[in-house]
């Protein structure tokens, strides 16, 4: 049974959010706290990075599959870098 708190009057109640399923940058990219749980995350929140701007935070989106991109961004154009030592 979920807990709620009267906030303002009765007409608002607050309560707190499963950290499994509505997680912070860290508890998603560093801890992986969903997968160890074996849940499906709600919502990620891109929380504040010192010395780390935006393009930073959609990298990392980009990179876990997380941010809204057409597919040719997913799907680029195949090709292959070649080493011969």
């Amino acid at each position: 049974e979920t807990e709620l708190a009267t906030c303002y009057r009765p007409a608002l109640k607050v309560g707190l959010l499963p950290i499994d399923r509505f997680l912070n940058g860290y508890t998603y990219f560093i801890t992986h706290l969903p997968e160890k749980r074996h849940v499906e995350p709600i919502a990620i929140h891109a929380t504040f990075q010192v010395h780390q701007a935006t393009v930073a935070k959609i990298h990392r989106f980009r990179e876990a599959r997380l941010f809204f991109d057409n597919a040719a961004y997913y799907a680029p154009e195949r090709k292959y870098i070649s080493f011969t030592p």
